[in-house]
């Protein structure tokens, strides 16, 4: 249970900046309205985030059971980030009158249409807060050619090697420098 409350996180993470977009959207068209304003409720949410992201990566690497992973190739997938920097940018690029303008209905669908997506996807190496961290996403292969996601704080210079890590989720794998 304790993997799918991780998927779940990181995916909340990974939809912070959407928040952080809408707030400033917000923001520059009608100013500043004090601090119970919509906009500065979702840069608490996207911060709140930030430190989840923050806690998620720190309990998986103390208290996960560690396992070793051999890497027999290894490919940077960071770049995928420019994929995804579309849904970002969705609140401000709309013109609906409606869509993005406030938190209403079809807003939430996207948002949660979008975090769906991520979710069953297992589309993780485009999440910026952990960018932010210093993470970075490689698609690793093992002894078997299976694939898998691997996060690491450390960059993967040589492909054929053995790490330590924990198993966020299924087919994810967070790296333990020792």
């Amino acid at each position: 249970m304790l993997r799918k409350s991780i998927k779940l996180l990181l995916v909340g993470t990974a939809m912070a900046p959407v928040l952080v977009v809408m707030g400033v959207d917000q923001l520059f068209r009608d100013g500043f309205q004090g601090w119970a304003s919509l906009p500065f409720l979702l840069f608490v949410i996207a911060a709140s985030l930030f430190l989840i992201a923050i806690c998620v990566m720190h309990v998986a690497k103390k208290s996960g059971e560690k396992m070793s992973l051999r890497v027999c190739k290894a490919k940077n997938s960071d770049k995928e980030v420019i994929t995804f920097l579309v849904a970002y940018l969705l609140p401000v690029l709309s013109d609906h009158e409606y869509l993005f303008r406030e938190i209403n209905v079809p807003t939430l669908f996207i948002l949660a249409l979008v975090s769906i997506a991520v979710y069953h996807s297992n589309a993780f190496d485009f999440n910026p807060l952990l960018g932010m961290l210093g993470y970075h996403f490689y698609e690793v292969e093992d002894d078997d050619h299976f694939p898998y996601l691997l996060i690491s704080s450390t960059p993967i210079k040589k492909p054929c090697q053995e790490l330590r890590v924990t198993k966020l989720f299924e087919y994810t794998f967070l790296h333990i420098e020792d």
